[in-house]
């Protein structure tokens, strides 16, 4: 829960505190007192409207909420999305000049990993509840380029291939690994229930 969050629920808690004073006060006033039978209406009102106030702030924020975790849900389907693409490409060409490498490289289609990368390049970061969110859609996003970028290169090469010439994604794979546990602990800690 983040700090305005947490801010919205102390003071809700206060005034409803508040309110349940008044009422605590209000009838015992209103049921010793002689004069006081005939305010009863407005004392009713006056409580009833302080009441409605607090709901619906209540659940304004719980909408809020209830946002926040769809939005955050939403990106981490986006970054799982994008984390698989990556790490398919990976064990796909894991084998220089493999059958299942060579299949790879013929149906490769940049325009995946330029889609999951656009897609990434319009998440509003300063919305998001964490900094290691941020961090890991940017990341998602430069290795998401970078293996877009050596996999062309691998196709373009593919006919006359270098002797030795390997196509090496491990260096994205430590970066994905890092980016799905965060993208795990900001779920647990932000989205999850």
């Amino acid at each position: 829960m983040n700090v305005s969050a947490r801010h919205t629920e102390q003071l809700l808690n206060l005034a409803a505190i508040v309110l349940a004073g008044a009422f605590a006060w209000a009838s015992f006033t209103l049921l010793l007192t002689p004069s006081g039978r005939n305010d009863i209406p407005a004392w009713v009102q006056a409580i009833g409207s302080i009441a409605a106030i607090l709901s619906t702030g209540w659940f304004l924020k719980r909408e809020r909420e209830h946002e926040a975790r769809r939005k955050l849900s939403a990106l981490a389907g986006v970054l799982q999305l994008a984390l698989g693409l990556i790490e398919d490409a990976a064990q796909r060409t894991r084998q220089s000049y493999s059958p299942e490498m060579i299949s790879f490289l013929l149906s490769y289609d940049r325009a995946h990993f330029d889609h999951a990368a656009g897609i990434l390049d319009r998440v509003p970061l300063h919305e998001l509840q964490s900094s290691e969110m941020a961090v890991a859609v940017h990341n998602t996003r430069i290795v998401l380029i970078h293996s877009a970028e050596v996999l062309d290169r691998a196709k373009r090469i593919m006919t006359l291939p270098p002797p030795g010439f390997i196509v090496d994604l491990s260096p994205q794979l430590e970066i994905v690994s890092e980016v799905r546990k965060t993208v795990i602990e900001s779920w647990a800690k932000y989205g999850g229930e």
